[in-house]
């Protein structure tokens, strides 16, 4: 019903399986096998190999680099910014795409969009930003 597939039919304790291995793509798995458990006792563990390697699921990330020297930069800019586009305009409308547009070219200025290459084979510390230094580090 559940449509899970049932993969160790060999008993673990006694006569009784006890210890069930289910899954929805069995494909991915060799077959099971049991082995002693490592104390006195008459329960049975389970190996399940897997079946085949899969590959690596890469994707193209894009992020901004949110340092802290490029925020004081970013501060900095944004003090030295001519801002009597927005204050002299005549609607709020036109005064906030005004805005919009300083705070998106500095922004852009500031913190360009880069992008990297992740895999599902990174290790778990790998974020978007060490992966892009790293990349220059090696370049260098």
């Amino acid at each position: 019903m559940s449509g899970l597939t049932v993969l160790d039919d060999f008993p673990t304790r006694g006569d009784s399986v006890l210890d069930n291995c289910l899954t929805n793509r069995t494909e991915l798995f060799s077959s099971p096998s049991s082995i002693p458990a490592l104390m006195r006792k008459d329960h049975y563990g389970v190996i399940l190999p897997a079946g085949c390697k899969l590959k690596p699921v890469r994707s193209k990330v894009k992020f901004r680099d949110y340092r802290d020297h490029k925020k004081i930069l970013f501060e900095r800019k944004l003090q030295e910014c001519d801002w009597s586009s927005v204050t002299d305009a005549q609607d709020v409308e036109t005064a906030s795409t005004f805005f919009y547009k300083i705070i998106n070219n500095l922004m852009d200025e500031c913190f360009p969009v880069k992008s990297v290459r992740l895999s599902s084979r990174d290790p778990p510390w790998m974020t978007p930003l060490v992966k892009h230094l790293m990349k220059r580090k090696f370049k260098a």
